[in-house]
């Protein structure tokens, strides 16, 4: 909403004192009003196309596809990631991007670099690795 910005409400609230005849110096024609409308349907117009383009990206994403365990085949099927829960086993490939939190089970040397720039902005790599449970649980 445009009028929680600190802005926004100052000018609101000249358009009301502006209304006022007996404290206004425009005999109460709130002269703010029309730049003030203009200047929040501006923004609303600019909030509505980045969440069109925020649905676009997420439902682009939600259909790509991802390995998942499948216990009654014990082997990996593909699935949408729409459709992924959590606690499933999941098989992400070298350079394979993912949009959820993940627990590392097992890598191919115990630990693997990922790069979160989708959700915290940073651009360098971090190294993870398995919980030293986890890596005995794998090796043995």
């Amino acid at each position: 909403m445009q009028l929680t910005k600190t802005s926004n409400i100052y000018f609101l609230f000249l358009v009301l004192l502006q209304i006022t005849p007996e404290i206004s110096n425009t005999y109460g024609q709130p002269i703010t009003l029309i730049p003030l409308s203009i200047v929040i349907f501006c923004s609303a117009i600019k909030d509505l196309v980045e969440d069109l383009q925020r649905r676009y990206a997420d439902s682009k994403l939600n259909s790509r596809k991802v390995l998942k365990a499948d216990p009654s085949q014990a082997d990996f099927v593909d699935e949408q990631w729409q459709h992924v829960k959590v606690g499933q086993v999941l098989k992400i490939r070298n350079r394979e991007t993912f949009p959820a939190d993940m627990v590392l089970i097992q890598a191919s040397k115990n630990d693997c670099y990922v790069e979160t720039s989708d959700l915290d902005g940073e651009t360098n790599l971090k190294q993870k690795a398995t919980h030293p449970v986890l890596q005995q649980m794998s090796t043995s």
